[in-house]
């Protein structure tokens, strides 16, 4: 909801995947889960820059990483970023 409300308004600007990939993997796997579950976090040490809005894009990052910690992820979860 809160990205389609953003929408009209939002400024296309370069954005670094890895950075809001790292800050959502941050912010979006709690301290203590329920389960053991081995969380890792992979991307380039150089910036991936994609055309976008920076809060839509770690919005639509986190809800992905919230999903799979919630629903998918059982023993561990990989956030990689890379480009191909």
């Amino acid at each position: 909801a809160m990205i389609i409300h953003r929408s009209e308004a939002a400024r296309f600007e370069p954005v670094d995947l890895v950075e809001v990939a790292r800050r959502a993997l941050h912010e979006g796997v709690p301290l203590a889960l329920d389960r053991p579950i081995d969380v890792a976090f992979e991307a380039s040490e150089q910036p991936i820059l994609v055309w976008g809005d920076w809060v839509s894009l770690r919005e639509a990052v986190s809800n992905v990483i919230n999903n799979a910690v919630r629903h998918g992820a059982r023993a561990k979860l990989l956030v990689r970023v890379v480009t191909e």
